[in-house]
């Protein structure tokens, strides 16, 4: 496909993309947000024109938002997002599983479109004091003039709703990209992959891209009607998972398709990017892994959170009752196994949170407060104790209790893999600090419940009661 390059007076887009970020990483910062972008809003089509952190960039969506004009003097700032379009928007744009929090302050309004800033997190938080919402406002006003200019650039343009990039760097940053990323032309003709997807599928950079098309990629019957859906609607396909086969077997990843309109191209592009869910993208190249590992491992708590069956369970081992408050879904279970892998070793906190608060509920709704004094985590083995989730989670549920957390075993060094099919040594507990009074006992995972039963067992003959709970059931 032939480009034919114009000079749109582009220039100034890049310093003002420089001020932009700089701006947005502290306006994030402020409010503990977990992503923030400015966003341009054009005939009830929302696209992102910058972002950080977890931000899809040249992501689009449609959606009617009347319901909360923009205003220069009104910002909008939802402690508990409860709307499950606004939810979905968020989500569109922002890239994150949850959406819990949202501030939204207007940087600029004209008469044919409008800039917000967006602050998203995933959990619901306090209402910003006074003080920060006027740094807050300073920082919009300090990014009125650029936002505008990489607004102008973009609505001025010949495509409507156009990406604030030229045709090149579009094409520049995903040849430099180690993530998984794709660009077709509306021919569905490969026009430039990533270093990521190169190196995942096992392909040379010639043999890619040369003569490529979607319908010989391994991912191509699965996303075939997302593409053409791109091309009509003009706006970002929902986040779909999906199998593909890659040079490290076959994985199982997520996929979102943006239409790419660069400001100096008639020609409506599809970007197609992938994550991977469970997996470590460069398992297969130990120099180039810490990254992309932490992007894998919250993809992966992403795909536990979506996949887990919430299911309360009630079972017994030898007398001892347990409760569990998931439980692995069948046709996903290998993938949620190899997920709840990445994110163990990792960095679990973010899952144990999330853990923590859902076994907090069910404490509370099972057995109230005030009954049980203390919190006890099943120890580790496969884990080190500052990775530990059950640990995590143990402590996550603490928090939200007010409990205390006693570890009153000792650190168990297993060798092997987290959570095999069968386990068939492994060193009996040993308890290395008394627990004076009734216990939860907490663990991440259980599958017949004999950790629960032996911790339980360990603490009664020390005199503690406890209860006993797991996040996952067998």
């Amino acid at each position: 496909m032939q480009k034919h390059l114009t000079n749109t007076g582009s220039g100034a887009l890049a310093p003002a993309k420089g001020n932009l970020q700089h701006l947005l990483e502290v306006a994030a910062s402020l409010v503990h947000a977990t992503a923030a972008a400015i966003v341009l809003v054009r005939d009830g089509t929302s696209l992102v024109l910058q972002g950080t952190r977890t931000v899809s960039l040249n992501a689009t969506f449609r959606w009617q938002n009347d319901h909360a004009p923009y205003d220069l003097e009104r910002s909008h700032i939802i402690t508990k997002v409860t709307d499950l379009e606004l939810s979905r928007a968020i989500r569109a744009l922002v890239g994150e599983y949850r959406t819990g929090f949202l501030v939204r302050l207007p940087i600029a309004v004209e008469t044919t479109y409008t800039v917000a800033l967006l602050l998203h997190s995933a959990e619901q938080q306090r209402t910003p004091d006074k003080q920060a919402m006027t740094v807050l406002r300073s920082i919009t006003r300090a990014m009125a003039t650029d936002a505008r200019v990489i607004a102008n650039e973009v609505t001025n343009s010949r495509v409507d709703m156009a990406v604030p990039d030229t045709f090149e760097q579009v094409v520049h940053s995903i040849l430099t990209d180690d993530g998984m990323r794709l660009l077709f032309n509306s021919n569905a003709e490969l026009i430039a992959a990533s270093r990521g997807i190169k190196a995942a599928f096992g392909m040379a950079p010639a043999k890619i891209e040369a003569n490529t098309y979607l319908k010989e990629l391994p991912c191509a019957e699965s996303l075939r009607h997302l593409f053409h859906r791109v091309l009509e609607t003009q706006v970002s396909s929902p986040e779909v998972e999906i199998c593909v086969s890659l040079l490290v077997g076959k994985k199982l990843v997520s996929a979102r398709l943006n239409p790419i309109r660069p400001i100096d191209d008639d020609q409506i592009s599809v970007e197609m990017r992938m994550n991977p869910v469970g997996w470590n993208l460069f398992e297969f190249s130990s120099q180039q892994h810490r990254d992309v590992a932490h992007l894998a491992a919250g993809t992966a708590e992403s795909f536990l959170m979506d996949t887990l069956l919430s299911k309360r369970s009630i079972r017994t081992r030898k007398g001892t009752s347990y409760v569990s408050v998931r439980s692995w879904r069948s046709t996903f279970k290998k993938h949620q196994i190899a997920a709840l892998r990445m994110v163990k070793s990792h960095d679990p906190q973010y899952l144990g949170e999330l853990a923590g608060n859902e076994c907090a509920t069910e404490l509370e709704l099972l057995v109230g407060l005030g009954t049980f004094r203390y919190i006890v985590p099943i120890p580790c083995g496969h884990s080190s104790p500052d990775r530990c989730l059950s640990s995590a989670i143990a402590r996550a549920a603490g928090a939200r209790l007010n409990i205390p957390v006693v570890n009153a075993f000792a650190h168990l060094e297993q060798s092997g893999t987290s959570h095999p099919r069968t386990i068939t040594t492994r060193p009996p507990m040993r308890v290395i600090q008394p627990v004076p009074g009734p216990a939860i006992i907490i663990d991440d995972v259980t599958t017949s419940g004999a950790h629960l039963f032996e911790a339980a067992t360990l603490l009664r003959a020390a005199g503690s009661h406890s209860f006993s709970m797991a996040w996952i059931g067998g």
